[in-house]
């Protein structure tokens, strides 16, 4: 009994984290997020215009979309 408790609250501790971080990237995208989610770096002013919910850089996102490929195959 105790081990389903426990699991029970890991998964509502994840929730509750989830939920936070989405939160703070809402508040985020609305006050101007203008640093990269992955490595911290500076989304470009030009990347922010033509993507204005971009999260990630132009270099991290270049490796993002690489990686989503090779793990399609």
């Amino acid at each position: 009994m105790a081990d389903e408790v426990d699991r029970a609250n890991d998964i509502s501790e994840d929730h509750r984290t989830v939920s936070i971080r989405s939160i703070s990237r809402e508040v985020d995208r609305k006050s101007g997020l203008t640093h990269c989610d992955e490595c911290g770096g500076e989304i470009p002013l030009a990347r922010r215009l033509a993507y204005p919910s971009a999260i990630l850089c132009v270099n991290c996102k270049e490796q993002d979309e690489r990686d989503a490929r090779i793990y399609r195959r």
